[in-house]
């Protein structure tokens, strides 16, 4: 009896190129069935045992092949893939090892080594690895894609550009492509290129979460934080599952001070992976803004039990326990941050707040310098384009720049340090925003002053004005509380016939009064009073003036009911008109705004209402501060306290007079 006939080699080829694999794998198995030392169909059975999801099996059909044909290279490339499948990495890339030598000119054997090495965590090698295939096949699709990506990886952002814009050439309905790219654009700072790649890869694939959630790290990084928010919202409606999204998505939100919907981010985050320690560390830091330390340092522990050396998290509770007046317990941890990571300036930063909060002005002005790493600062250098001068060469002769930076208060309370400077004998420019200019115009020690920093001389060395304290070497007992500045003359007259004309005979007490701040300071809600709350000590016997040059919409009812507050919002042009109306007032009462500062350089008596978790300037505990001779400071002893705050001011005044 005759045998079937058997399948050709060839057509047992086709029969898998067309998805047959049943068949196929019949067809080789009669082959060698047949004739047992056909390897070649050995080796096709291992290659559809691993399409098949069992590498094992395949291995055994390959070391057979092999057994037969030692130095097939083909074999040998896809016996290393069955082991790699197998996790079995290193005996892989040993077998590769010697591929490479056997067919330096084989692009799959390179890729496969390459393959192996990133599987290995040896990601430079790999990319060597990468750069010979695309030698050997420079479009080939898939290397092009791999060794793209493993540069970005490396923070080879050139390298990534190169084969990643090559790709998009080469395919240009590819999203993978342009994911990456934009992830290389980024990485060289060309941020809006990167945002049209990825904008480009969502519009060919909709589906592709990695895509939006990339395009909103992208935006926070530029700090386009509601677009950022929309983003993620797109990468939450492919897939609501991935914590790291809602991490990130509850981080812009909390830019966007909106804390609420924040918390509810990293509480699904955490609902997702609730070991996530970022994520817990997060919801710490938007409890912290709220002003819900306790909870935040629960969130803290709860990140460092996850992961010990978690250093920003050791960071972040030592900035909590330093709002807690926890002054030895947050350096520990600062302390603690600082062997972990000594670079790390956020814990420098941190630290140095609580330094100062301490009075160790030596060491905390040192570390305050760490500020401008920080998000929202304008790096100093690149503002201003001179040296920066913080005490440690000879300036007499020289022209220095004095700058402001921060707030309009920081500029109030540091510009003192002019007349320090120019007594060292250099000339001294300073820049000021343009409401300060008719103030500080003048100012002792200023050669020039301008709101515009090219009306200015040309400058050796610069210094904002935060840093003075460090280039003069300021310690606690060197600052004078002595007033440094006085209204124009001509805006105290104008505002004493404002008054005359108001009052009509006044006889008694004139306080000038400030409850609430900049809303977009980053403690406004802590550190403003709502006026429902501060209007009991507008009942005294007393005139009271409002020294806010805005209203809030929604208090505009209660201002109406409060008749013994004179207003004069819209005349209250520039810092110079609110310094005369200070001037003429017998004392102010203020929470910690510019009006603080102001009313202290001017010499007039001040009393400041403190928050628990209140700037570093004012010390701790002390009803006196060393900047201002005639302030007295009120603190809260529990945060949200202002009723015991208020009621302590009003029996203090009602007794004032």
């Amino acid at each position: 009896m005759s045998q079937p006939t058997l399948i050709s080699f060839d057509q047992a080829v086709r029969l898998l190129d067309q998805g047959k694999d049943e068949q196929a794998r019949n067809a080789f198995s009669d082959r060698i069935a047949r004739d047992a030392s056909d390897w070649q169909s050995l080796m096709m059975l291992g290659i559809i045992a691993g399409k098949q999801g069992d590498p094992t099996l395949a291995i055994t059909f390959f070391d057979r092949a092999l057994a037969i044909h030692p130095r097939h290279v083909d074999t040998l490339c896809n016996r290393a893939n069955a082991l790699m499948l197998l996790n079995r990495h290193e005996e892989a890339l040993t077998s590769l090892n010697e591929l490479v030598v056997m067919a330096p000119d084989n692009s799959s054997v390179w890729g496969n080594k390459a393959a192996a090495l990133q599987a290995l965590a040896r990601l430079p090698e790999a990319v060597d690895c990468f750069v010979q295939v695309l030698e050997l096949a420079p479009d080939n699709l898939d290397f092009l894609f791999r060794h793209g990506m493993a540069c970005v990886t490396l923070k080879q952002y050139a390298d990534a550009e190169k084969s990643l814009r090559r790709l998009t050439t080469l395919t240009p309905t590819n999203p993978l492509a342009y994911h990456g790219l934009g992830l290389a654009l980024q990485g060289l700072d060309l941020l809006d290129a990167a945002l049209a790649c990825f904008d480009r890869a969502s519009a060919i694939n909709p589906t592709q979460t990695d895509t939006y959630f990339a395009c909103g790290n992208l935006l926070m990084s530029m700090s386009r934080h509601e677009e950022a928010v929309l983003s993620y919202d797109a990468a939450i409606r492919v897939d609501s599952k991935v914590p790291e999204i809602h991490n990130n998505r509850g981080v812009a939100l909390r830019t966007l001070r909106r804390e609420s919907e924040s918390l509810a981010a990293f509480e699904m985050a955490l609902d997702l992976r609730p070991d996530y320690a970022g994520a817990h560390n997060n919801r710490g830091v938007a409890f912290r803004q709220l002003g819900r330390l306790h909870e935040a340092l629960e969130c803290y522990d709860r990140a460092l039990e996850l992961l010990p050396d978690f250093v920003s998290a050791l960071s972040n509770r030592g900035a909590a326990l330093t709002n807690l007046n926890r002054i030895d317990e947050a350096l520990q941890c600062f302390s603690q941050a600082h062997k972990l990571s000594p670079q790390q300036d956020d814990v420098t930063y941190n630290e140095s707040l609580c330094l100062l909060l301490k009075g160790d002005f030596e060491r905390g002005f040192q570390q305050y310098e760490a500020r401008w790493t920080q998000n929202g600062v304008t790096k100093i250098n690149e503002t201003h384009g001179k040296p920066l001068w913080l005490g440690m060469s000879d300036i007499k002769g020289k022209t220095i720049l004095l700058h402001a930076e921060q707030g309009y208060g920081d500029t109030l309370q540091f510009c003192r340090y002019a007349k320090q400077v120019a007594a060292m004998g250099a000339r001294v420019a300073m820049y000021v925003p343009s409401s300060l200019l008719p103030l500080l115009d003048g100012l002792t020690g200023v050669d020039a002053m301008s709101d515009q920093i090219t009306k200015l001389p040309p400058a050796d060395v610069q210094c904002p004005l935060l840093s003075l304290p460090l280039a003069c070497k300021t310690r606690l007992t060197d600052v004078s509380g002595v007033a440094y500045l006085q209204a124009p003359p001509r805006y105290i007259d104008t505002w004493t016939e404002r008054l005359d004309v108001q009052l009509d005979k006044p006889t008694r007490p004139r306080v000038g009064v400030m409850w609430s701040g900049n809303s977009a300071h980053r403690n406004d809600m802590h550190r403003s009073i709502p006026l429902a709350q501060f209007r009991q000590i507008l009942s005294l016997d007393v005139d009271f003036f409002s020294l806010q040059n805005f209203t809030h919409e929604a208090e505009l009812p209660l201002l109406a009911q409060c008749k013994n507050l004179l207003r004069f919002d819209d005349l209250l042009k520039n810092f110079a008109d609110t310094a005369a109306l200070i001037s003429a007032m017998d004392m102010v009462i203020t929470v910690d705004t510019s009006v603080a500062h102001l009313a202290g350089a001017l010499g007039k008596p001040v009393w400041i209402l403190l928050p628990l978790n209140r700037d570093w300037r004012w010390l701790l505990e002390r009803s006196d501060t060393p900047w201002y001779d005639n302030a007295t400071l009120f603190r809260q002893t529990q945060l949200g306290d202002w009723d015991s705050v208020l009621g302590a001011v009003s029996r203090r005044l009602a007794v004032h007079f």
